[in-house]
């Protein structure tokens, strides 16, 4: 139940063409655009409704701590402003966080600083549903059942792990508490030893086999890969590509929302044998299924052949059965199109989007958050 069930899609080697006897439609591919020389796109420009600065036509409403708490978070009214509350108000902000049951809670004071942040400054934010979905137990949580079992996995396991971690990995493993509290505390772990970001990784990144391009027609983030552009011969060992994914799954994370979603758009086009790499795929589902559960949303993955369905026939089984049924494979490309509409995706894959999200950002958030090899 991982990001990485979608990783399957890289060990294709059938040709663009398909090799079922039948040529499967295919829109015209352009040569992929570079993906230094690109930007945001459309759909990401778009501003978010700025906050009212009045209730109605007479004065702004009163500035009270309980408006305090719901415009910059409970959590960061409750850790970073005991001062200025007081100063303020001559009361608590922290009671009245405590009084909306956040006190306490695991949810992430960085996350909802930003949110506060972008909301006042009209910044878009970086998920449809980012503003709305509190990082809490409570706030996230599918049924009291459900919060009641991932309070069990915070206590063992500590406030290090974020409520929507708690809750991810508790789903991906069916709600045994033994089994998440083991893979969590590996994952917290890991993200210790996340390494700076090396020259040969930027490279990597830079070729551009994974992208960001617009949203789903449900509002979630989608991600691109051109299977065309990977392979054994287009890397310069399996570790530069383990940290490449490394990189660009945590960049992911910081785009989505507690709980939010990917939709994988897997390009065969103008793929061949040389893209088959099982190698790739073991180290795929190795850091994504492990670390990053729960993210897939859906993939889409065409056009394929005779030759790419026995492979799947084998490789199907690195995944849960669960996450198998995100998976949809086809001889045709048009697919694509039942989950993203034709202005979100890249043009050489029948789109019209000619904008995809810069890969020198993804860069500039490792160097950022993990530093750079040398630095």
């Amino acid at each position: 139940p991982a990001t990485s069930d979608a990783a399957a899609a890289a060990v294709s080697p059938a040709d663009a063409a398909g090799q079922d006897g039948q040529a499967p439609a295919q829109p015209v591919s352009p040569d992929a655009p570079d993906m230094r020389e690109t930007t945001l796109s459309a759909s990401e420009a778009q501003p978010a409704p700025a906050i009212p600065l009045a209730a109605s036509a007479g004065a702004p409403p009163a500035v009270t701590p309980s408006l305090v708490a719901n415009l910059i978070g409970a959590q960061v009214a409750t850790q970073l402003l005991p001062n200025l509350e007081t100063a303020l108000f001559g009361t608590s902000t922290t009671q009245v966080a405590s009084e909306k049951g956040a006190a306490g809670s695991s949810g992430s004071v960085d996350q909802s600083l930003a949110h506060a942040t972008a909301t006042s400054l009209n910044i878009p934010p970086n998920d449809s549903n980012s503003v709305e979905q509190a990082n809490t137990l409570e706030a996230l949580a599918k049924n009291d059942e459900e919060l009641a079992t991932a309070r069990q996995v915070q206590s063992q396991v500590g406030a290090e792990a974020r409520a929507d971690q708690v809750l991810r990995f508790l789903r991906a493993n069916k709600g045994k508490v033994s089994d998440t509290v083991e893979m969590l505390k590996e994952h917290l772990e890991y993200r210790k030893t996340i390494p700076p970001l090396k020259s040969s990784v930027r490279d990597e990144l830079l070729k551009g086999k994974y992208c960001f391009f617009g949203r789903d027609k449900e509002g979630d983030q989608v991600v691109v890969a051109r299977l065309r552009l990977m392979g054994k011969h287009t890397y310069e060992n399996l570790e530069v590509v383990r940290e490449s994914l490394v990189h660009f799954a945590e960049f992911m994370e910081s785009k989505l929302s507690p709980m939010g979603q990917i939709t994988v758009v897997f390009s065969r086009l103008e793929s061949s044998r040389n893209n088959t790499d099982l190698e790739w795929l073991k180290v795929a589902t190795s850091v994504l299924q492990k670390h990053y559960p729960e993210r897939l949303k859906k993939a889409f993955v065409a056009p394929i052949g005779l030759l790419y369905r026995s492979v799947w026939a084998v490789a199907q089984y690195y995944f849960d059965p669960d996450t198998r049924k995100k998976l949809q494979i086809s001889t045709d490309p048009n697919c694509f199109f039942e989950g993203v509409d034709h202005a979100e995706l890249p043009e050489e894959i029948g789109g019209h989007n000619k904008n995809a999200l810069h890969a020198e950002d993804i860069i500039a958030y490792a160097e950022r958050v993990h530093g750079k090899e040398g630095a």
